[in-house]
């Protein structure tokens, strides 16, 4: 299996967890490559694992292109990106990430 299917299939069980965890109701569909889809009702959000010459990044596009790609280090701010482009007027919650025991 090659390393950009394994991250799309990765990425995919990510978003669709996050998605039932912020209760907004949408899918996540992938390609051939490791870029996935969310699409909602009202939005729809580019979700891609950039690898180049450097250390690999996640990037966060909006599908309507009102605003421009945006990059990430690391995983808690890309789902925090795509919250916020999905969640906009959704009820606010909040993201953790930790230990069962530190909950």
């Amino acid at each position: 299996m090659s390393d950009g299917i394994e991250w799309e299939e990765r990425l995919e069980a990510l978003l669709t967890g996050a998605l039932s965890v912020w209760r907004i109701d949408g899918r996540v569909l992938h390609g051939e490559t490791a870029i996935c889809t969310i699409q909602t009702e009202t939005v729809t959000v580019k979700v891609e694992r950039i690898v180049d010459d450097g250390e690999p990044f996640w990037e966060v596009t909006p599908a309507d292109n009102a605003l421009p790609s945006l990059p990430y280090g690391g995983i808690q701010g890309m789902l925090r990106a795509v919250r916020e482009l999905l969640g906009a007027g959704a009820a606010e919650s909040r993201l953790v990430i930790g230990p069962r025991e530190d909950l």
